[in-house]
């Protein structure tokens, strides 16, 4: 009876939840409305987007499971090409179905940093396949176009 429990305790591990790796590259952005000095951060929401935040100034802060990547700042160009942009997330599988990635670029200014645009992009879609290259529309706090920018994702040990 001790083993019959026991096999039967290995078999209901084998459906638990497992991590998946999903690596991220920021690799550039096109189309901000001008030139500036910008990077960009990409930040796990593994409970999906919460409220956006009053103040544009800085990306999300506060979850207490973030998983954050930031690129370094390319110097005044309205196409900024970032190659430090490159990150690991460990998310949990089944991922929740609001979980998401929120990509932020953010312009250096005279006075601190200033959010030029917000892109969530739905976790779900991107465990969905093996690799993606895609470009994910930016919005400002008006909710106007504001460019666009390019994540290269690929899962690990596929």
């Amino acid at each position: 009876l001790v083993a019959a429990k026991g096999e039967r305790g290995k078999k209901e591990g084998l459906g638990a939840m497992a991590d998946v790796v999903l690596n991220v590259s920021i690799a550039e952005a096109a189309g901000l409305p001008k030139i500036c000095d910008s990077f960009c951060t990409c930040t796990l929401l593994p409970d999906g987007p919460g409220p956006v935040p009053r103040l544009m100034m800085s990306p999300r802060k506060g979850q207490y499971t973030q998983q954050v990547t930031k690129t370094e700042t390319a110097r005044k160009t309205d196409v900024p090409k970032w190659k430090s942009g490159v990150g690991r997330y460990t998310v949990k599988s089944p991922a929740a179905p609001t979980a998401c990635l929120e990509v932020c670029l953010l312009a250096n200014r005279l006075l601190g940093k200033e959010v030029v645009g917000r892109a969530t992009v739905e976790l779900v879609a991107l465990l969905a396949e093996h690799r993606t290259d895609r470009w994910y529309s930016l919005k400002d706090k008006k909710n106007a176009d504001a460019g666009s920018v390019r994540l290269v994702t690929a899962l690990d040990g596929e």
